[in-house]
């Protein structure tokens, strides 16, 4: 990985003094101005627009016949991730400027950072963009990174004449940076710099890092921008905002030349053109962050690196989280990139491991090496897909020992979209475990409930569940007993009474339960889009998503993949439309 450099210099000031008044969220409406006019130009901080109605003749219409809301997307600030996965493939160095610059987290909206109404820029946040587009325009012009500074200095000022020297590698570059195609109009300003930094007494060369800082700092790089269609108006995007959609969807980052060079055909928008695209992009090495994401998020692994397992008998420590991680992102892998329906999510016959993890699970380990490895399970102890990996089981337990109210309630919000009430204050804690006189989590989760009609309420739709997993213990591996006292994993899954024994018994209820289904697809359009679903409108006039939902898994079908849902969610009219608004 490249380090950051530091370096002042003369022009300092120049780029961030473009960076308009971008301190707060942008509406729709204020992302139309944010991508004319001068650099770093558009309104910011105003409250989003309230909706407007649409006529139903415009909206789109599902397999199902009902009307779809393409919906009203914020413009989108680039998280984290996104913003260091760009810079990697704008300049071509892996600079990693969030963790060095030290960007603050972004925030989770129903357990994804990418929602576009929860990222807004502080100024504390504008001030490190403009710490690290110095750094990372020295590191790209720097000398020594020749492959990056030969992808930005594409001609010679000596021989092209400052001017139009400055005006061929900013065009090329903030086409590439701003997603889109560029006019001579939003350039000129850029370009001004290069004088103005001689008539400072510097160089070409100064000029122009000030002009590259510029655009680095402009809103329409930090932010996602899409034009505005106007109040009330459905319209599909353009080619270039669809590339946008879809490679932060499956990528985390910017378009590359091939899925550019589509747009800019036009053919992108087809359903050919978007089917050939996505099934190229998640095959492609850079689709990681999309695997990586769904299982640090959607999945939790992300909270493996924090060591909160203070078990005496285990060695919790670094080799094992990350291979815990590996496992749940490469089991995503395998079922968003084959031919694995949606509901092997939950039950499979197979997971991957390294020698660490086999060991950890009692596994054979025999000739595996830090290597991962696909390999069959050879008992029922584990074919739950994601249900009895390491990783669900580690995340949602508590420091000490298993919890199955926190295992109950994952299943019923990730993978059923049950939403479960937080709890009231001051609820008593569950009783101690008594090592002379050991009793088992349910026996002391009925004592916690019988504390009050209130307690029982939430407990009744969570606790079923998750007592199915207390033969795995509080870092996944398998026990028989909970410290001497018997288990008693059987139940019934809450809304269908459907009976388990056990946690692989309980998956395979759970592939039956058709809100498994309907759920998936709602957590990859929610990741897709990076907004909320609206599926219990507040307003007669916002429209709902649930036909566009229920559109997803007819497309989708009985027996259809994860790979098919990805290609349905690329198509659908809620990635691929929008819905303007109001201006301001």
């Amino acid at each position: 990985m490249e380090t950051l450099p530091r370096t002042p210099w003369r022009a300092a000031g120049l780029a961030l003094a473009l960076l308009v008044g971008c301190t707060g969220r942008i509406s729709g409406a204020g992302a139309a101005a944010a991508g004319a006019g001068a650099p770093g130009g558009g309104a910011a901080g105003a409250a989003a627009p309230p909706p407007v109605p649409v006529p139903p003749a415009q909206l789109p219409k599902g397999q199902t016949g009902g009307p779809i809301n393409p919906g009203r997307v914020t413009a989108h600030r680039l998280n984290k991730v996104e913003y260091d996965n760009t810079i990697r493939d704008l300049v071509g160095l892996d600079l990693k400027p969030s963790s060095t610059f030290g960007f603050p987290d972004d925030t989770y909206i129903e357990g994804f950072d990418n929602n576009a109404d929860a990222l807004s820029a502080s100024p504390l946040l504008l001030e490190q963009y403009e710490a690290a587009a110095a750094a990372i325009v020295a590191a790209a012009l720097d000398p020594a990174n020749a492959a990056a500074r030969g992808r930005i200095v594409t001609c010679d000022p000596v021989k092209a004449g400052d001017g139009p020297c400055a005006t061929q590698i900013l065009t090329a570059f903030a086409t590439r940076a701003w997603r889109r195609p560029v006019v001579t109009s939003e350039i000129a300003p850029y370009a001004a710099l290069v004088p103005l930094a001689r008539s400072m007494g510097d160089g070409f060369e100064d000029g122009l890092a000030a002009a590259l800082r510029a655009t680095l700092l402009s809103p329409k790089f930090v932010f996602r921008v899409e034009a505005n269609p106007g109040a009330g108006k459905v319209a599909a995007l353009s080619d270039y905002e669809l590339a946008s959609r879809l490679s932060y969807f499956l990528w985390s980052s910017m378009p590359d030349d091939a899925l550019f060079a589509r747009a800019a055909a036009g053919t992108l928008h087809t359903p050919d053109g978007l089917a050939q695209e996505a099934a190229r992009m998640i095959q492609d090495p850079k689709s990681a962050s999309l695997f990586s994401n769904l299982a640090g998020e959607w999945l939790g692994a992300r909270e493996l690196a924090v060591e909160q397992i203070t078990l005496t008998d285990v060695t919790f420590d670094a080799d094992l989280r990350a291979a815990m991680a590996s496992e749940a992102e490469l089991y995503l892998r395998e079922l968003l990139t084959g031919t694995h329906a949606v509901t092997d999510l939950v039950s499979a016959s197979f997971t991957f491991v390294n020698q660490r993890l086999a060991m950890h699970y009692g596994l054979p380990a025999t000739g595996l090496t830090t290597a991962f490895t696909r390999v069959a399970l050879p008992d029922d102890r584990r074919a739950g897909g994601i249900l009895t990996q390491a990783n669900y089981l580690t995340v949602n337990s508590l420091r000490d020992r298993t919890s199955p109210t926190k295992r109950g309630k994952w299943i019923s919000e990730n993978l059923l979209c049950v939403t479960v009430p937080p709890p009231p204050p001051m609820i008593p804690q569950l009783p101690a475990q008594d090592m002379t006189a050991p009793t088992s989590a349910r026996a002391r989760l009925m004592i916690h409930r019988m504390k009050g009609a209130t307690c029982n309420a939430c407990h009744q739709l969570i606790d079923p569940m998750g007592l199915g997993f207390e033969h795995y213990d509080a870092v996944g591996r398998w026990r028989d007993t909970d410290a001497g006292a018997a288990l008693d994993v059987t139940g019934n899954v809450p809304g269908t009474s459907a009976p388990f024994d056990g946690a692989v018994d309980l998956a395979q209820q759970l592939q039956q339960d058709a809100r498994l289904e309907a759920c998936v697809a709602r957590k990859l359009l929610t990741y897709a889009l990076g907004r909320t679903l609206v599926l219990n409108p507040g307003a007669t006039d916002e429209l709902d998503d649930a036909a566009g939902l229920a559109d997803l898994v007819t497309r989708t079908g009985a027996t259809g993949s994860l790979a098919q849902l990805v290609d349905a969610v690329a198509h659908s009219p809620a990635m691929t439309m929008r819905i303007g608004d109001v201006q301001p």
